[in-house]
């Protein structure tokens, strides 16, 4: 499991980020991802709210959905992730999803 957290923000964005960082974030201990503008939630995801105030609600995409962006998106970043998570058949619409979302299983198949 990583630490870090890809934020999708929708208004307000510097006080969303603020926030995140001086008050939520650390209370799970979870840090803002630098690269939170290029996340991509792949089609059928789900979520799960950790934290909902009157100006910030911050929401967990679901681990599957999180493997999926990971594999199409950033293949070379996350190979040992991805084969890791395939080999612990915890997660059996996994490589479905990923080929449906164009990502290449072969990638993650070789040595």
């Amino acid at each position: 499991m990583t630490n870090d957290l890809d934020a999708v923000v929708e208004e307000n964005q510097a006080f969303v980020i603020s926030v995140l960082k001086k008050e939520i974030l650390p209370k799970y201990d979870l840090r803002l991802d630098d690269d939170s503008e290029l996340v991509w939630i792949p089609p059928g995801s789900t979520f799960d709210t950790l934290f909902d105030s009157r100006f910030v609600r911050v929401k967990l995409l679901d681990p599957e959905s999180t493997l999926v962006s990971k594999a199409v998106k950033a293949k070379e970043k996350n190979k040992v992730l991805i084969v890791d998570a395939i080999a612990s058949e915890k997660f059996p619409d996994l490589m479905r999803r990923i080929e449906e979302n164009g990502g290449d299983l072969n990638y993650f198949a070789g040595e």
